[in-house]
């Protein structure tokens, strides 16, 4: 479901109007805030009522001779929201005018594009709108939950780089580039977002926060890396974040788990890996020929447009990382 939040401000008259309109909200995904729906026994509804308008992603305005011309507490909602309208970038839509009869306008919101509740196709033109706004906001939550991200994953590889000036870290990079990918697939579960949408802002923040330049492809990659080992516990320590680049080219989840556990008994090199994989080790061991067939098949069209790769994180040069594998 869209979690934008639509704040209703009217006038105790036109509820009957704003009941429908909830219902109709609702029904299309969004999530409004309607007093006497949202509001439970007990509350302060003076206290409550101004803080629904301030967390609100938009304010639906009911404009009617009732809202316009007397006084009450809906002239006071009108006037949080445009306080809250003026702390907004310019362009910025958070007050939507809605008409809903034949009154003027009032001054104060003159200046906002109000909608004629009777006209044709205002439902629609009413549900972009809110769209352009949930479009919005998700594209600031998506920036500022990455800067927020970049900024843990900055002081981890700080404290990774202390770690390798004494010998150490090999495995803890590993595990460093798993809880990005946790992250990642996370981020994305619970946020409804694509998962490129994250990796394309998290490269962006990452490079501002003084992070070594993680590209897109190696975010991808430990996206990747979460996903095919979801559990960390079974990663070998001996095996460098390399071996794991090598292993994520393996399709079929008993083959990689085969490969790194033998790669991680024998101490297997990155060449050794490699090349265990391309002449189909496993698959010689214990597939049949109508396998090991396709299995070089399906090897040769990716190997077809599969580019050399070599992770280089922290500053290693290749030769540091050649000694680590």
């Amino acid at each position: 479901m869209n979690r934008t939040r639509v704040f209703l401000c009217h006038a105790h008259e036109d509820k009957p109007l704003v009941r429908k309109l909830y219902t109709w909200l609702r029904a299309n995904g969004y999530q409004p805030w309607l007093d006497e729906k949202d509001l439970l026994p007990g509350q302060e509804w003076e206290r409550e009522i101004p803080q629904a308008v301030r967390g609100a992603d938009c304010i639906i305005v009911f404009l009617s001779q009732h809202a316009t011309t007397k006084r009450g507490y809906v002239q006071k909602e009108i006037r949080i929201a445009l306080s809250e309208a003026e702390k907004l970038p310019e362009g910025a839509i958070f007050i939507i005018p809605l008409r809903v009869d034949d009154c003027a306008i009032p001054e104060r919101l003159s200046k906002y594009q109000w909608l004629d509740y009777k006209s044709l196709g205002s439902k629609t033109r009413l549900l972009r709108t809110i769209q352009k706004v949930a479009n919005a906001s998700k594209s600031a939550n998506l920036k500022r939950n990455s800067q927020q991200m970049a900024k843990g994953i900055a002081e981890g590889i700080r404290d990774l780089e202390k770690g390798f000036q004494i010998g150490e870290g090999v495995s803890e990079l590993v595990t460093l580039h798993w809880k990005i990918g946790e992250h990642i697939v996370r981020y994305c579960q619970t946020e409804r977002v694509a998962p490129s949408a994250i990796i394309n802002s998290l490269a962006e923040q990452l490079a501002n926060a003084g992070a070594p330049k993680f590209s897109v492809r190696q975010l991808r990659d430990m996206r990747q890396l979460y996903l095919a080992f979801p559990n960390p516990q079974i990663l070998p320590r001996n095996l460098t974040a390399g071996h794991f680049r090598v292993l994520l080219r393996v399709d079929n989840r008993e083959a990689r788990m085969w490969y790194m556990m033998k790669a991680a008994m024998h101490g297997w090199s990155l060449r050794k890996l490699d090349r265990q994989i391309d002449t189909l080790s496993f698959e010689r061991q214990f597939l049949g020929q109508t396998e090991i067939t396709q299995q070089r098949r399906r090897r040769t069209a990716s190997d077809a447009i599969r580019d050399p790769y070599v992770l280089e994180f922290l500053g290693l040069s290749n030769d540091a990382s050649k000694k680590r594998e």
